[in-house]
């Protein structure tokens, strides 16, 4: 998968450069989410703005990276479409993994001392 990294302060930016993030592009997200975690990377931020669909597959690539970071590292996701944010509350994933608007008041929250 294509994708876009770069760092802002200690967080480390993937933006996926597909619109569809469906069976056949999950196994692709999950190897660059969990690639990332080996390397270290505490602070992961995925931008999702060129996503225009995910299914239960890409769901699942980011639980897996998430489980995989567990208490040392951070996940978060932002810029989410629209159609791609409401899959993510259906399937509630917004209550495991912290969904913002921006990129930048993503940031900014990884900076905050909570984090």
């Amino acid at each position: 998968m294509h994708h876009h990294r770069r760092h802002v302060d200690d967080v480390v930016v993937l933006t996926p450069a597909v619109e569809r993030i469906d069976a056949q592009g999950a196994s692709e997200l999950k190897e660059m989410l969990l690639a990332e975690v080996e390397q270290g990377t505490r602070r992961l931020l995925l931008n999702l703005q060129p996503v225009a669909f995910i299914d239960s597959a890409g769901l699942s690539a980011i639980i897996s990276a998430m489980k995989q970071m567990g208490d040392q590292g951070d996940l978060r996701i932002c810029c989410a479409q629209p159609d791609v944010r409401a899959i993510l509350e259906l399937a509630r994933l917004d209550r495991l993994v912290p969904i913002y608007d921006g990129q930048a008041e993503a940031i900014v929250d990884f900076q905050s001392p909570a984090t």
